[in-house]
């Protein structure tokens, strides 16, 4: 399995928000909400988990192809970063490592 995983920022005030367009999306998908929303996919699964401590959120894929792990991760952090974008376009998109 090729797992990947990336870190977006999401202001405290956006992470409903993100949740929720995450649900809206994936309303008719194979989903498990346990530590966010995990959406699975043929030959695995991507999930978007909201940080608890920090204004963030971590984007996992694992499936057999490293290239569609990256793809998935890559396409579900955008989502995340329009969403905070459209919510709230001042914050500024800031992670410490």
């Amino acid at each position: 399995m090729a797992h990947r995983t990336a870190v977006e920022f999401c202001p405290w005030e956006v992470k409903g928000r993100v949740m929720r367009t995450m649900m809206e999306r994936h309303l008719k998908d194979r989903v498990d909400l346990t530590d966010g929303v995990k959406v699975f996919v043929d030959d695995g699964w991507v999930l978007v988990a909201p940080d608890a401590d920090r204004p963030e959120y971590y984007v996992i894929a694992s499936t057999t192809d490293a290239g569609h792990s990256d793809r998935l991760v890559e396409e579900y952090s955008q989502l995340v970063r329009s969403v905070v974008a459209e919510a709230a376009p001042q914050a500024e998109a800031v992670v410490e490592t």
